[in-house]
Formats: C-alpha cells, sequence, structure tokens
C-alpha cells in the first residue's frame, strides 16, 4: 500500500554536514521497492527516487555527495559480506523489509542476490541551474535514479518511474502545488510501491487540492 511518512520540517535550508536519518530511511525504501518491482514487472526500465529538500543550489550539491557517499559504502557491505554476517544497520532493515515481505522473491537469499544488482545500477543526479549535463531516459536502459534538486524540479519537470519521494519545499499557491502534483502521477498499477516522505502541512495542502 501507499506509505506517507512524516518528517519534521525544521532546517531543511541548513548546510548538510551529514545525510540525515529521514534520507537513509527514504533510501532504503526506494532500493527495497526498486528491488521487489523489478522482479515483479522486468520489463520496466527507469526507476527514480525524488529528493526536494531546498531551494538552494549549494544544498542540493551537498546532499547528492552525502547520498553517493551512502549508496556506495551499502554496495561495498553487501559486496563484502554475505546475506547472514551483515552487520550494517541499514542493509539490516532492509533485510527485515524482505522477511516482512519476500513476495515475489523465492527466498531472502534471492532477494539479497537482487538487492545487490538494485544497488550497483543506482545513480544520483543533480538537477539545478548548475548542471552540465541533463538526464536522459534511454530506452532499454535499466537505471535507477535518484534526483535531488529544488526549483527546477517544481517546474513540470518529468521523472519516469518515481516511486519514492522525499519532499520539504512546497508553496500556497495552488496551481504551484497541482503542477507538483505532477510527480505523483497514475500509478495505480504500482501503487503498494509508493512512499512519500514530507511533513503534515505539506500533505494537508495536497488534500486540500484533490
Amino acid at each position: 500500500s501507499f506509505i506517507m511518512k512524516h518528517i519534521e520540517d525544521k532546517g531543511k535550508d541548513n548546510k548538510f554536514i551529514q545525510l540525515p536519518i529521514y534520507a537513509m530511511h527514504a533510501i532504503c525504501q526506494f532500493l527495497f521497492d526498486a528491488t521487489c518491482l523489478r522482479k515483479e514487472k522486468p520489463e520496466m526500465d527507469h526507476l527514480s527516487m525524488l529528493f526536494n529538500v531546498s531551494r538552494f543550489t549549494d544544498r542540493h550539491i551537498e546532499l547528492s555527495s552525502l547520498i553517493n557517499d551512502f549508496i556506495e559504502k551499502l554496495y561495498k557491505k553487501i559486496r563484502d559480506s554475505s546475506m547472514n554476517k551483515v552487520s550494517d544497520d541499514w542493509l539490516l532493515m532492509i533485510r527485515k523489509m524482505a522477511e516482512n515481505n519476500i513476495e515475489p522473491f523465492n527466498s531472502i537469499s534471492d532477494f539479497w542476490t537482487e538487492l545487490e544488482k538494485t544497488i550497483a545500477i543506482t545513480s544520483i543526479y543533480d538537477i539545478h541551474q548548475k548542471t552540465k549535463i541533463p538526464l536522459t531516459y534511454k530506452k532499454n536502459l535499466k537505471r535507477n535514479s535518484i534526483l535531488v534538486g529544488g526549483i527546477s524540479l517544481s517546474r513540470g519537470y518529468t521523472i519516469e518511474g518515481l516511486i519514492t519521494s522525499v519532499f520539504l519545499r512546497t508553496t500556497k499557491t495552488f496551481d504551484t502545488l497541482m503542477q507538483m502534483g505532477r510527480w505523483f502521477g497514475h500509478k495505480k498499477h504500482i501503487l503498494k510501491y509508493l512512499s512519500v516522505y514530507t511533513t503534515p502541512t505539506i500533505q494537508n495542502r495536497f488534500e486540500l487540492i484533490e
């Protein structure tokens, strides 16, 4: 089922010295859901995650670097240790998710193998005014994309295969809210894989325009 997780709306424009806990949790949720979704629907090429938590480009750059470090550490740890000997808290959390919902896998070992593949094809992209190479979606290319941006992501930007959103930026203008709502799209066929991490205030504003 659709997951809505509330996070505190404070300090969102402060410098990112370390990756917030909500960000790490959301990334793990994305990796778990992407692994399961690709097993259930192998025809899907692009799956995406969105971070829209600040309006400042410097914050986007800081955040994307921290996300990249986190993903690389997860990949190294899952490759260097077996499923039964892994000690990383975040990988243990993902394994717990799989144990609680093993379908469509034959076993936890089967899931673990596919999780490693999921992390291997996951890349981070900055979407802001200083971006030099635009993100493109090539057909017949399996890729998981984590997009980090602000205003550039709020103006009708098309994101293919979006299943996980970390969303702290908002507006009181209804037409802009509706434009942002395009991210969540018409995805009833994959509803159980969708997650939004946001604040109660933002959730209430979206509910007002339904």
